[in-house]
């Protein structure tokens, strides 16, 4: 009998953990996508690297 584990666990873990990371990588790039990077990763919105203080 065939026998489906459920999906999560640490083998998922190991995949998804690296593929998440890239793309918040990918999506901290872009002006458009930012957002998204801010919502996967959960970090305060950097200021522009222009701005002053």
């Amino acid at each position: 009998m065939l026998r489906l584990s459920p999906p999560y666990g640490l083998g998922r873990g190991i995949i998804g953990v690296p593929i998440l990371i890239a793309v918040v990588t990918l999506c901290e790039q872009h002006a458009f996508s930012r957002w998204i990077a801010q919502l996967l990763g959960g970090a305060e919105p950097q200021p522009a690297s222009g701005a002053s203080r």
